[in-house]
């Protein structure tokens, strides 16, 4: 159901019973062993950050191996998260053709990681929180709103459904050592072209040398 602010749509899949028993172990293992660091400068079409900016490093796994080795997760991804974007937003949605692009991992490593403030490209987008992270420990995601500034506090199993093209979005960074993982997933308007702004997949996939 909504919140309040009709922002997002939230869904606890743990209690839908949708995720295996281990699905946590599984994602944390592919994030550990197939991700690879990216420094995102603030310099893309579609980044909202403020200037001189410190880059925000984070490692990131590729669609195309969550499909190989999280088989499951790309299912849920392409049926049941899809059904839940249909049956709860105006108009018809589809996931994304570029398979690379239509889900990724999101892994922060350590205090102080974040991510950048940004918008998104895509109609609309979900995010299944795989970490959970409480009032003081960081991590949040934050939407600034017209009026206001919505936090989201991460909870282990919830999927939440939004469109931020025009709602600029932020994590804030970790207060403590540690990881914190998500997985954020894209959606199309169903029948319309899938349009990327030319920049992006070179901006977030651009492996840094460390």
């Amino acid at each position: 159901m909504f919140d309040t602010s009709n922002t997002y749509a939230s869904f606890n899949l743990i209690e839908l019973g949708l995720l295996p028993e281990n699905w946590v172990a599984q994602i944390v293992k592919v994030a550990e062993e197939d991700s690879y660091l990216v420094k995102l400068d603030g310099k893309s079409s579609t980044s909202r950050e403020p200037e001189n900016s410190d880059a925000a490093e984070v490692y990131v796994v590729e669609g195309d191996v969550i499909a190989e080795k999280l088989n499951w997760l790309h299912k849920l991804y392409q049926i049941d998260f899809l059904e839940f974007a249909n049956n709860n937003f105006k108009g018809l949605y589809d996931f994304a053709q570029n398979i690379k692009s239509g889900t990724n991992i999101n892994l922060l490593k350590g205090k102080n990681a974040r991510y950048e403030w940004h918008v998104d490209s895509n109609p609309l987008t979900g995010v299944l929180f795989v970490t959970t992270h409480n009032e003081n420990e960081g991590g949040e995601l934050i939407f600034k709103l017209p009026k206001e500034t919505l936090t989201i506090y991460p909870k282990s199993g919830t999927l939440i459904l939004f469109d931020a093209r025009q709602i600029p979005h932020t994590v804030l960074p970790l207060q403590k050592e540690g990881i914190r993982i998500s997985v954020p997933l894209n959606y199309y308007n169903r029948g319309q072209a899938q349009i990327r702004p030319d920049d992006l997949d070179s901006y977030i996939y651009k492996k840094s040398d460390q």
